[in-house]
């Protein structure tokens, strides 16, 4: 009897796997998050949904809060939007992204409510795999991998809408690269240094573009080849040159003032 019910089981649990699938008309991403300011392991994992999970939509959404630099400088809602923005063109997946805004500071509270529909800039309809975005980076205070935040988003909210489906989260979530974490709060503290901004930024970004979005000067750099090496026509480099005239000149007054 016992094998007969878990054979029964196993065939009913056969039957609505399936059934799931066929009920699901997109995939959808949502991401929200503070973003100030977004960084490279933030694309990473939007990349990673729209190219490898085959998503057909990722929502960023941003919540209210503003973040300060160690030095003070505010970074807000806007200008994590203009970067975003930025990136998301750099990539070529306008198509695929949309910027929205979060209703609450808090991501997971907002995930959630996106099941529910209180989440204006993005209303699943009936048909919808509603994905958490998240990866295993370990949280800085916990240790525990991010995703562990969605672990029971499966299970759905009160009030989710009828024909919703909630992801579960080990079957999306993304394995961030092993080297140094990616953190906000490391990027916000580079801006006031300007030292190491560059790492922060995905492949083919324009870095200009970005720090001009957060109002940063950075001095030109400087190749230091033009200045220390010889120029091919033999002759000194162009900085020494002032250096060999003013010797030219010294030695010309000397010599008038012998013949004097």
């Amino acid at each position: 009897i016992v094998e007969g019910m878990g054979g029964a089981i196993s065939q009913k649990m056969a039957k609505e796997e399936p059934a799931v699938e066929a009920g699901i008309k997109r995939k959808i991403a949502v991401f929200p998050g503070k973003f100030k300011p977004p960084h490279r392991g933030h694309m990473n994992l939007v990349e990673y949904l729209v190219k490898e999970k085959g998503v057909d939509q990722v929502y960023i959404l941003i919540s209210p809060l503003d973040k300060k630099t160690p030095a003070g400088k505010v970074i807000d809602r806007s200008v994590s939007e203009k970067i975003w923005q930025i990136y998301i063109d750099a990539k070529g997946i306008g198509n695929k992204v949309s910027i929205g805004r979060s209703p609450h500071n808090s991501p997971v509270k907002s995930s959630f409510d996106v099941l529910a529909g209180k989440v204006p800039d993005y209303v699943p309809v009936p048909g919808d795999l509603v994905i958490p975005a998240a990866s295993d980076k370990p949280d800085r205070r916990s240790g525990d991998p991010d995703y562990v935040r969605f672990k029971n988003f499966h299970k759905g909210v009160e009030g989710i809408i009828e024909g919703v489906i909630p992801a579960n989260i080990m079957e999306w979530y993304f394995e961030a690269p092993k080297e140094a974490p990616m953190s906000a709060e490391d990027f916000r503290a580079a801006l006031d240094t300007g030292k190491g901004l560059k790492a922060f930024l995905p492949t083919s970004v324009s870095a200009q573009k970005v720090f001009e979005a957060l109002g940063v000067e950075l001095e030109p750099e400087v190749d230091e080849t033009e200045i220390d090496e010889p120029e091919e026509s033999g002759g000194p480099p162009a900085l020494y040159m002032g250096e060999e005239l003013m010797r030219m000149v010294e030695a010309a007054l000397d010599e008038k003032k012998r013949t004097k």
